[in-house]
């Protein structure tokens, strides 16, 4: 394989791994959006339900803390989430280092472009591994903050089966207060 070619599919990979960086960030940005929804409406619903029963029902303060666990859940998630999403210091082949040390350096832009083929591609592949292996950290850290986010997320959500239970049970009890 040549130079060219190889330092072409580094190239593509390094792309590779850019997209998926950048698909975990929307993914983040997803799990934020969704938790501060359920968030928002587990607060609504509680603040009716909890004006609605009747605060002698048995299941009331069992009721009330389920509902502040998903809330809490939920906030975490949130946390969480801007953690993955947060940026990070990143290098880059040809970033703008290269051709600053405290202020613009011209003759670094000539050590490049006056450089011969086989010499300018070895810096690039060097520069193309240095990349792809930073990216892959940064991958690899977002990634688990989004595991951990999303089980949250799941255990938030498994709050609200408890409450509709509550609430059945607050029907049947006949411990709603109907204010009109």
């Amino acid at each position: 394989m040549s130079e060219t070619s190889f330092l072409d599919e580094l190239r593509t990979q390094f792309d590779r791994l850019l997209k998926t960086k950048e698909n975990l960030d929307k993914k983040a940005t997803g799990m934020i959006t969704m938790s501060g929804l359920v968030s928002a409406l587990l607060m609504g619903f509680g603040t009716i339900l909890l004006r609605s029963i009747d605060p002698s029902f048995k299941y009331f303060q069992c009721m009330l803390v389920v509902l502040l666990f998903g809330v809490l859940l939920m906030v975490i998630t949130i946390i969480l989430s801007v953690m993955a999403y947060k940026s990070r210091n990143q290098w880059y082949p040809l970033g703008s280092d290269k051709f600053y040390d405290k202020k613009f350096d011209p003759k670094a832009i000539d050590s490049y472009r006056k450089a011969k083929e086989n010499l300018y591609n070895l810096r690039m592949i060097r520069d193309y591994i240095f990349s792809m292996n930073d990216t892959e950290k940064i991958i690899d850290s977002k990634g688990k903050w989004l595991k951990v986010s999303q089980w949250v997320f799941l255990a938030g959500i498994g709050t609200i089966p408890f409450i509709v239970l509550a609430i059945i049970l607050a029907v049947i009890e006949n411990k709603i207060i109907i204010q009109l």
